[in-house]
Parts: structure tokens; C-alpha cells; sequence
């Protein structure tokens, strides 16, 4: 298995379970919805604040309460997955400790190619049809009566 197929195989995985099986209550809706939010994000805050500084984020935010703060954090949790086996706090400090800027680089390279993948994935499968059917069947009457 390619390192493509290994980051697309562990993504699919986990934005599937995000968005588990059946319908989703409200509260797992919102959730669904922060997570794509943080997925969609991501790539771009690495590219305007560096991988660092993004994952610092990342943690600080998870630290709070509510919904939003589970999102960052579970989205954080499925990214240093798909990089490494060891947890989103002991990954944040490797970087820290990192004084070599060519390894750093190619760690960079790497955590977009892996937030690339849940974007994707996130993109498609927690899409606003997939989460809230009813809106899609309103959506679709409101076309054929238009």
C-alpha cells in the first residue's frame, strides 16, 4: 500500500466515523458540521501560519468546552493519526523540539497531504444533503414546483 492509499484508507475511516450510520441527532449534526468546518480550514492555516502554529491551535482550542472545542479536538486526533501512532500533544512537541527546517519541511508536506484526504472525505460525506436528508427532499420539491 502506497502512503496515498494508507492516508486515504485511515481518512475514510475516520470522517465515517464522524458521521457514523443511520440518521444523526442535532447535537451530532453541529458536530459533524465544526468538524467538516475544521477540515475545510485546516490546509489553509498551515499554508498562511505554518504547520506549528496550526497545531498549537488546534490543541489550545480543543481545551474548551462545547461542541466546537470536541470538533478540534477529534479533528486533531484523526490528523496526527493518519501521521504517526503517538497522541496530537506529544506530536505538537516533537515539532517544537524540531531544529531541523528540512525535516520540518517535509513534516509540513506531509500533515497537508493528510488534511488533504479528510477534506475530501469530510467534504463528501458530511456534506449538508448527506446529514439532513429532509432538506434535500424540500430542496428537490421546491425545484419541481419552480
Amino acid at each position: 500500500m502506497t502512503r496515498q492509499q494508507k492516508f486515504a484508507s485511515k481518512a475514510h475511516a475516520a470522517v465515517q466515523n464522524v458521521r457514523g450510520s443511520g440518521s444523526l441527532s442535532a447535537e451530532a449534526k453541529r458536530f459533524a458540521k465544526e468538524y467538516k468546518a475544521r477540515a475545510e480550514n485546516f490546509p489553509v492555516m498551515v499554508l498562511q501560519s505554518g504547520l506549528l502554529q496550526a497545531i498549537g491551535f488546534l490543541r489550545a482550542k480543543g481545551e474548551g468546552k462545547g461542541k466546537p472545542a470536541e470538533a478540534y479536538k477529534a479533528y486533531l486526533k484523526d490528523l496526527v493519526s493518519l501521521l504517526s501512532d503517538i497522541t496530537p500533544k506529544d506530536y505538537h512537541e516533537g515539532l517544537i523540539k524540531q531544529t531541523d527546517l528540512t525535516r520540518y519541511r517535509i513534516q509540513t508536506r506531509e500533515c497537508l497531504t493528510a488534511a488533504g484526504w479528510i477534506k475530501r472525505f469530510a467534504q463528501t460525506l458530511l456534506s449538508e444533503d448527506l446529514l439532513d436528508p429532509k432538506s434535500e427532499s424540500s430542496n428537490q420539491r421546491e425545484v419541481s414546483n419552480g
